[in-house]
């Protein structure tokens, strides 16, 4: 369409795309209503960090027990809570922003790998009104950030490649990949990856700048290298533990093709709407690998290699893990599929009848998009406003009654909002209402001389609260008081 040869035109299309999606975003954000117990753990270290200078080594453990990610997440979100005044809404407006920015720089990638702006715009818009990517931008969490510096560490690398001078691209290429794994140890798979690429195309490569990238990535790890050292090398033990004291028989992770497939399927229908478990699905699927794989030998388009060995590779690598896989381990992944058939659906440049197809195609993936959107995530979300206001009130109820020193658990009215260790009734009693509970370890609760009990469920009885891990470590002897108040009922358990 000669209209989207106009640059002034364009841009105006993609900020009404970015506008939208930034909308459906941050819409509702304030009601707080994904805060369970990650964000509100996340919160509350993030916090300890503005108020009381408790700096972090470490950040989350991982699924490997003993092994913790390192805490460069904590920090990147620090001037959010601090911004917001200690409102943990602003941890959920920061990745918000960050998935709309992700959008910009998808359609930015987009441009360069089609030269098709037209094609660009519309899987620019099919990623920005994606469901589930949607849902995943609007709260606060780890992997939620990654797309974000996934699509900046395919620009640099891209422009490394090009053979663009000056340090910056290696600079900020491993700059992104040390946050990645900073945000979540599935960033590894993306690492090695990029490594290998490296490797492969290292005659070009500026060699004094590609090692002192190397150096501010090991810089990102130092902390929990620091870590490691002051605590008797506990992730380093971790991993250890992982790959000598587990079957050897279960690397890769049995079946290794099957997991491949599937991964593979549930990438692509970020993109196509199409149930691949259906013959119809499973034919389409057949001919899309057909052509994809047949151009990724065929082709002669570097940038297009690079992004096939990339997106196989990193799904290859992510299936030898052997514990149980979630679908946000794969979040670094979600915006490779639509550059991928981007470079692949550009090849109808010249073939009106195909390119026709094309776009109807992709107004239809666009049209279930929305179709789904509220399905998907708005209703479930809107049980859920004012969750934010509800904590603030109850948990100024519970720091009228609580007396130091005390350990807190509590009972949610809500599933999502899944432990008894009441981390986000803690998040508030101690930012807003100076009333600092024990911590959640095993220990914090043995050593406590009270423990207050928070139900939103209604009356529990003691045997039933004995069940609860929090309370059972605790051993209560009895109930010595009880007070309710709305939707609350607030027991305090002695031994």
């Amino acid at each position: 369409m000669n209209i989207l040869k106009n640059t002034k035109i364009n841009l105006v299309i993609l900020l009404i795309i970015v506008l939208l999606s930034g909308f459906l975003r941050f819409k509702n954000l304030s009601g707080l209503q994904h805060f369970t117990y990650d964000q509100a753990r996340d919160a509350l270290f993030i916090k300890r960090i503005i108020v009381d200078h408790k700096l972090r080594l470490i950040g989350t453990q991982s699924s490997i027990p003993g092994l913790y990610t390192p805490p460069m997440y904590y920090y990147l979100m620090t001037p959010f809570l601090f911004v917001f005044n200690l409102n943990p809404v602003g941890i959920d407006y920061a990745t918000a922003f960050f998935g709309m920015l992700t959008v910009v720089l998808l359609y930015y990638l987009l441009t360069k790998l089609t030269e098709d702006r037209l094609l660009a715009l519309s899987l620019t818009s099919l990623y920005g009104f994606q469901p589930s990517i949607i849902y995943q931008s609007r709260y606060a969490w780890n992997p939620n950030t990654v797309p974000f510096f996934v699509m900046l560490a395919m620009v640099s690398l891209l422009k490394i490649l090009k053979g663009t001078k000056g340090f910056r691209y290696y600079g900020l290429l491993f700059f992104c990949l040390g946050l990645i794994i900073n945000l979540h140890y599935s960033g590894v798979v993306f690492f090695v990856s990029i490594l290998f690429l490296l490797l492969f195309f290292f005659k070009r490569l500026n060699k004094k700048y590609f090692f002192g990238g190397i150096a501010i990535f090991c810089l990102e790890l130092f902390p929990l290298i620091l870590f490691d050292l002051r605590h008797n090398f506990v992730n380093t033990k971790g991993i250890i533990n992982y790959f000598l004291y587990n079957p050897r028989n279960d690397l890769p992770a049995p079946p290794f093709f099957v997991g491949v497939f599937d991964k593979y399927k549930f990438l692509l229908n970020l993109v196509f709407p199409i149930n691949f478990n259906s013959t119809s699905g499973l034919i389409f699927l057949s001919v899309f690998t057909l052509f994809f794989i047949s151009w990724l030998f065929k082709s002669k388009n570097e940038k297009f290699k690079v992004l096939g060995f990339l997106f196989l590779s990193s799904i290859a690598l992510a299936s030898l893990y052997k514990r149980g896989f979630f679908a946000f381990y794969l979040t670094f992944l979600y915006p490779l599929p639509f550059l991928i058939i981007g470079s692949l659906f550009s090849r109808t440049k010249q073939k009106r009848v195909k390119r026709l197809f094309m776009y109807i195609f992709i107004f239809l993936c666009f049209v279930w998009s929305l179709k789904n959107f509220q399905t998907s995530f708005v209703q479930v979300e809107n049980n859920r406003i004012g969750l934010g206001e509800k904590l603030r009130k109850n948990s100024l109820f519970v720091a009228e009654k609580v007396a130091f020193p005390f350990n807190i658990a509590s009972i949610s009215s809500d599933p999502e909002r899944f432990g008894f260790n009441a981390v986000d009734y803690r998040y508030f009693l101690e930012t807003f209402y100076k009333k600092q509970a024990l911590d959640w370890d095993p220990i914090d609760y043995q050593k406590a001389p009270s423990l207050y009990f928070i139900s939103e469920v209604g009356e529990v009885s003691f045997s039933q609260m004995a069940d609860i891990w929090e309370v059972k470590v605790f051993q209560p002897s009895k109930i010595a008081e009880k007070w309710q108040k709305d939707d609350i009922i607030l027991y305090k358990l002695v031994k």
